[in-house]
């Protein structure tokens, strides 16, 4: 905070420690203000940009996905008419005639059967037919007029003449097509078999066709199948009554002679379906109709798409890439310049310090790749698919610096996912409601649920809006679309709440990743069983009730100007550990006992007493406290003067004849205050300390004071660095002085008492340490 005056000896000071201009204008450009947004914004341009265009050539479109607006042609095209071309080849397929081949086990008893009679033909002991056994004649269904024709035939043709007959026999057998009840009522069905015929294939060569009038069913016995069996024996037997006896030898154990094979049908239908004779190619003119709206996308339909999209990018050429994609990449780079221009015009810190860059733009990168990649994989969810990157994304920036900086973000990050997936309004509006609901939720973070209701009222906005944009913007007029947008109404409540879920896990590793302190870890650091205090309280119980005092002041002031009110109280707990090393040599912790000041020197007891605030940082550091706590430590004095050892030192150098010391000698090292709440520790340090040495801490001597110190800090250039301004230091002293007012209350005197109390027994130079 800056004061105007005149030409003080302080301000000639401030003159001198100021760089001069070195003169070159064109060096500005290697400041690292400047250096590292434009690193960042270049990196970001270049990795965002290649996932930009990596994501809209990708296809945003999956099997059974509904699309709600219809697609149609960009350019002139001539593809394969999906649907025609696949009803020609199903049509073929089907009437490709299914494959049979022989049942070898049927034919093989049959065959048996028949060389038996053969024997029992030229066997000369079985003179008559009376002498064969009753179960030979049932076997094979012999009469004594089949089996005296059965000798004489083999009289006549030999036993291998009669072998030859039953192989031919058999072989008739093998292409007769006798089916199986189910398989002939499924051939000779029009709708199961266009085709009305099936193909018996023996070997590679031997392939007969027979239509549907030439199949047989063993379903019972019929005249048909017995005419065409015994016209089959009757071609290899002759007309006679061993013809009859072969027919009711196949008849008696009715059995299909031929079986499916599924394999070899199934290959051939495949082989059909793939035969480029029944492709239907179709041109599609620009703005033709592709996909009607409300379709249900298939395979098929992604091919029809897919090949548009290859024909646009042909038809583009030079200007996709010397233009389109120059462009895109531009459009990336516009969104990461307005990005790093708003970080560096209101929040310089991050410009200053790389990491915090690093941070920003890996987790913006990664949220969008989440996104697309989340949402090319199913592009049916949409609703969950973008909004969940982007709501973690912005809570996590809400925690690790605050609301204003996470709503650009989240602005900036919804509109890189419209380009990166095309995103129409209705999608994008969703997307702002959730973050903006999420953002202005999360001021602090004190309790574990806060995240989880954030996410919770986070759902309610987006649900209420995804119903709103679906009703409002949705094609109503399709079948099921209130169903839809009922589903997304749900999905996007259901988002909201997994997205608060999934920040309170990952809390922890934003604290570390961002370097920042949130409310959860300040209330356990807070906590009295924490070991750092614990050793406070027993190493140095004065200057713990001492920090015990300023905590409460420090919170109540913090809290008056709109501070963090539990980040002070923290810094106020801890801003006096380095005391635990030696807390002798400080008042609050002497009681009655001597002062140890006393047999040192002014420059040995500066040490010790300035000492404290190193000794505190390494504490600070061996115990893990955060950074936003250290900085209380090493700023609660900032660079003040220690009055009470300077004067001494000044007094035993003039007593020596020597040169009298330099105000820097005694000064604390610093560093200045750099944060409002530090600055208000620092005021109620010093304030604390002097109400304590007062002997009657009326409210309007504790007034005065507080005024007064607050002015001796100020002059002194204590709150320069800091962004406290006069209206919040007004505000403090009040806060301050209304504290003290109710810690240092006037309390009735017993008229017992003596008239007159005490001197107090500490000195000046102790109350000074």
């Amino acid at each position: 905070m800056a004061i105007v005056k005149g030409n003080s000896p302080r301000r000639r000071e401030v003159r001198r420690s100021l760089s001069r201009p070195t003169g070159h204008r064109g060096l500005w450009w290697r400041q690292p203000e400047v250096v590292w947004p434009v690193v960042f914004a270049l990196a970001f341009t270049l990795v965002a940009g290649m996932v930009t265009l990596w994501a809209r050539a990708q296809p945003r479109y999956a099997v059974d996905q509904v699309v709600s607006q219809p697609i149609v042609a960009r350019v002139e095209f001539t593809a394969l008419d999906q649907e025609r071309t696949q009803q020609r080849r199903e049509l073929a397929a089907a009437r490709v005639p299914p494959v049979y081949t022989p049942n070898d086990t049927y034919l093989s008893q049959i065959q048996n059967k028949l060389e038996h009679l053969g024997r029992l033909a030229a066997d000369e002991a079985a003179v008559t037919f009376d002498k064969l056994p009753h179960d030979t004649v049932q076997s094979l269904q012999l009469t004594p007029e089949a089996f005296a024709s059965a000798r004489e035939l083999v009289r006549d043709k030999s036993p291998a003449g009669w072998k030859e007959l039953s192989d031919q026999f058999i072989n008739r057998l093998r292409f007769f097509a006798l089916l199986s009840p189910q398989q002939f009522d499924t051939e000779t069905n029009l709708d199961r078999n266009p085709a009305q015929k099936i193909t018996i294939r023996q070997g590679e060569d031997a392939v007969q066709t027979r239509h549907s009038m030439e199949l047989f069913s063993t379903r019972g016995d019929n005249a048909n199948l017995r005419a065409e069996l015994y016209g089959v024996s009757a071609e290899v037997f002759g007309r006679s009554a061993l013809a009859d006896a072969a027919t009711k030898l196949v008849t008696s154990s009715l059995a299909p002679t031929i079986a499916l094979d599924e394999e070899r049908t199934r290959l051939l239908r495949e082989q059909e379906r793939r035969s480029p004779e029944h492709d239907v190619r179709t041109t599609y003119q620009p703005n033709d109709l592709l996909i009607r709206a409300g379709r249900q996308l298939t395979r098929l339909d992604l091919e029809l798409l897919a090949e548009e999209r290859a024909h646009y990018r042909d038809a583009l050429g030079a200007v996709h890439t010397w233009l389109v994609l120059p462009a895109r990449m531009l459009v990336v780079g516009l969104v990461a310049a307005a990005l790093w221009i708003y970080c560096c015009l209101y929040y310089p810190r991050i410009p200053r310090n790389p990491m915090r860059g690093l941070a920003i733009t890996a987790v913006m990168i990664f949220a969008q790749l989440a996104a697309v990649g989340l949402t090319l994989w199913q592009p049916s969810l949409t609703t969950v698919t973008i909004n969940f990157p982007a709501l973690v994304a912005v809570m996590i920036f809400s925690i690790a610096y605050d609301r204003r900086l996470a709503l650009t973000i989240g602005a900036m990050l919804t509109l890189l996912l419209v380009v990166s997936l095309d995103l129409p309004p209705a999608a994008a509006l969703v997307t702002l409601t959730g973050v903006t609901a999420s953002a202005i939720q999360l001021r602090e973070v004190r309790y574990r649920s806060k995240l989880v209701m954030t996410g919770l009222w986070t759902g309610i906005a987006m649900s209420i809006t995804a119903a709103a944009t679906g009703l409002a913007f949705g094609p109503l007029q399709l079948a099921d679309q209130i169903s839809r947008i009922a589903s997304d109404t749900i999905a996007a409540f259901l988002t909201g709440v997994a997205a608060g879920m999934v920040v309170q896990v990952v809390l922890p590793g934003v604290e570390r990743g961002f370097k920042v302190t949130t409310a959860l870890t300040l209330k356990d650091l807070n906590d009295a069983s924490n070991p750092l205090l614990q050793r406070l309280v027993q190493e140095a119980p004065g200057t713990y009730q001492h920090s015990l005092r300023i905590a409460d002041m420090a919170e109540a002031a913090a809290e008056a100007v709109g501070a963090d009110g539990l980040l002070c109280r923290v810094g106020a707990m801890y801003h006096d550990i380095g005391k635990t090393n030696k807390p002798q040599y400080f008042v609050e912790n002497q009681g009655e006992g001597p002062n140890r000041h006393a047999k040192l020197s002014p420059a040995m007891s500066l040490l010790i007493i300035v000492g404290h605030v190193k000794d505190g940082i390494e504490m600070a550091r061996e115990y893990g406290l955060p950074r936003d706590v250290r900085h209380f430590i090493e700023s609660h004095h900032g660079t003040t003067l220690v009055e009470y050892f300077f004067h001494a030192a000044r007094q035993q150098r003039d007593a020596e004849g020597r040169e009298a010391p330099e105000e820097f000698e005694f000064r604390y090292p610093g560093p200045k205050p750099q944060t409002r709440e530090a600055a208000i520790l620092m005021l109620c340090d010093g304030v604390e300390g002097a109400a304590r040495a007062m002997s009657e801490p009326t409210p309007m001597r504790l007034e005065q004071l507080t005024h007064t110190m607050a002015n001796k800090r100020l002059m002194d250039g204590q709150f320069d660095q800091c962004p406290l301004t006069l209206r919040d230091l007004s505000r403090v002293e009040a806060a301050i002085t209304k504290t003290l007012c109710a810690v240092y209350h006037t309390r009735n005197k017993d008229p017992d008492a003596k008239k007159k109390e005490p001197a107090s027994q500490t000195g000046p130079r102790a109350r000074s340490a």
